[in-house]
């Protein structure tokens, strides 16, 4: 084989393996990928929204408990810096550290929360549970509707008005 063929036979492996990345890569990115089964429409059964819902209610005691907690150290901090009296380094390291204590029993309550309703409901059963939620939100932000409930003090938004 002389040069010119040895440049043509390179040439052309490249221009095959190109197609190749774009057909097996493209493709997938643009949403020619294989079918996704739908998610079933989930339907609970009255014990198991029971359970739902004990869960979810411990989950936001707990959740508004840390959130008091740190409004709490933030007023005290607001306070003492408004007062005059400051913080040392010391009590600024010891509150920033009691703040990420605060965030880390949180996120290990949520954890443990949905690590519960996964045990209780089953693999099957929690992975529809969790796309029924994401669909809901989904829908709700393509509403526009924001997470308060209908009488929300926050935004002053009543039943049937809009913000």
């Amino acid at each position: 084989m002389n040069r010119k063929n040895i440049y043509r036979l390179i040439f052309l492996l490249s221009v095959v393996l190109n197609i190749g990345f774009v057909a097996a890569f493209g493709f997938r990115t643009l949403g020619f990928s294989a079918p996704q089964q739908p998610f079933e429409r989930v339907t609970l059964s009255a014990e198991e929204k029971a359970k739902v819902a004990e869960a979810d209610k411990l989950l936001s005691r707990s959740h508004n408990q840390c959130r008091m907690q740190g409004r709490l150290m933030t007023n005290t901090l607001l306070q003492d810096a408004l007062s005059g009296e400051g913080l040392t380094p010391e009590e600024s390291a010891r509150f920033v550290q009691e703040r990420a204590d605060l965030e880390r029993r949180r996120a290990i309550a949520l954890v443990q929360h949905l690590q519960n309703l996964r045990r209780e409901l089953g693999e099957v059963r929690f992975r529809q549970l969790l796309e029924a939620v994401r669909d809901y939100q989904g829908e709700q932000q393509r509403r526009g509707r924001h997470r308060h409930g209908r009488d929300c003090p926050q935004c002053d938004v009543g039943p049937g008005q809009k913000k």
